[in-house]
């Protein structure tokens, strides 16, 4: 049986207004990890007793320095990982809209590498899980 490790995502919008005109226009905020090296949303863990919407505005701003606002949920999705010593851990993410701006600054170098506003198309490329990305494509749908 797998461990349930609850989790949250931001897409986070670069806007002062929590106004984004298009795709075209529209900036993301990504974070470079070190432990798994590759370019996703900001997120993690969800501390015991703690809301989703609360998880997520704290990663965001423990990871870039960026405080943020919440707009809404835009879904879940979950996957699996299995660990060296043959723990199963199962993921359930929630993922949230939010919108911020701002200089970023990175407080745990350790944990990320570095954190960047990149063009949603440029972001969507980092983006492996395709049920990830697909809850990100509906921004603008």
């Amino acid at each position: 049986m797998a461990e349930l490790e609850p989790r949250v995502r931001g897409v986070v919008l670069r806007s002062r207004s929590g106004i984004i005109s298009s795709p075209e226009t529209a900036q993301i905020l990504m974070v470079y990890y070190n432990k798994v090296p590759i370019w996703d949303l900001p997120g993690g863990h969800i501390n015991k007793g703690e809301k989703p919407e609360i998880a997520v505005l704290r990663e965001i701003k423990e990871e870039t320095g960026i405080s943020a606002n919440l707009v809404k949920q835009l879904g879940m999705y979950e996957r699996y990982r299995m660990l060296r010593n043959g723990v199963r851990l199962h993921y359930k993410v929630r993922v949230f809209l939010c919108y911020g701006d701002g200089k970023i600054y990175v407080h745990d170098t350790a944990e990320i590498k570095q954190a960047a506003w990149m063009t949603f198309s440029e972001a969507l490329k980092h983006i492996d899980d395709t049920q990830l990305r697909n809850i990100c494509e509906g921004v603008f749908r």
